[in-house]
């Protein structure tokens, strides 16, 4: 199978998922966040605005599971790729060892969205090195405000969010750590980073993020 064949695959299996891809190629964005800070919402409007496929992390997870259970599939990802990508890509930050499956299938999988764009919300696809025009977005929020939006969307008091809240955060920095060598604290390694804490309205941070994609890469907008 050829490189561009496995990448078109690749696809196949994401539209199999229930993603329906853009009218036509787009930039791809990257989103990290803070749970609480409102990237739920956020991360599909901007995708709509932008004319791009939304895939959040269930759907990365989903199909990086068939991968991994398909050992003809991985030795194909393993053969296609030129020699030294998937370690340049991968350790482009911190020390990833090259028996990480998770990370090597979630490069594949990334390269090929890039070719038709798309906005994927976290997984750590930040921190994957030079993947071409990848604008990396974090969205940040204070913990009050995250947890009192938990609650609010939720119908849970204040200590089950909390509770939630820290859980979640230490689950996320525990897999940035694992898969990536890094932290999400880092804040050069984003291209824009938007704290929600104080817009009037979260589609006001699309604004935001399309505003900076204009300045970044007109080119491939068509909003």
């Amino acid at each position: 199978m050829t490189r561009s064949a496995l990448e078109r695959y690749l696809l196949t299996l994401l539209h199999e998922s229930g993603v329906q891809a853009g009218p036509r190629a787009g930039p791809l964005v990257a989103i990290s966040r803070d749970y609480g800070a409102g990237a739920g919402v956020i991360a599909p409007l901007l995708a709509a605005r932008i004319g791009v496929a939304f895939y959040d992390h269930a759907v990365i997870d989903g199909v990086i599971e068939r991968i991994e259970g398909d050992p003809a599939l991985m030795r194909e990802l393993d053969e296609s790729a030129p020699p030294g990508l998937i370690s340049r890509l991968l350790h482009g930050y911190g020390n990833i060892p090259s028996s990480d499956e998770y990370a090597k299938a979630l490069v594949e999988l990334v390269l090929a969205i890039a070719r038709q764009g798309g906005v994927i919300l976290g997984r750590g696809v930040h921190l994957i090195a030079s993947i071409p025009d990848m604008y990396r977005v974090y969205l940040r929020a204070s913990p009050e405000t995250c947890i009192a939006r938990l609650a609010q969307r939720d119908s849970l008091d204040h200590q089950a969010a909390a509770d939630r809240w820290h859980r979640i955060e230490a689950d996320r920095r525990t897999y940035l750590k694992h898969h990536f060598g890094r932290t999400r604290d880092a804040f050069d390694d984003f291209d824009l980073v938007v704290n929600t804490d104080h817009v009037d309205t979260l589609e006001r941070v699309v604004d935001i993020i399309v505003a900076g994609l204009h300045a970044r890469q007109p080119h491939r907008l068509h909003t």
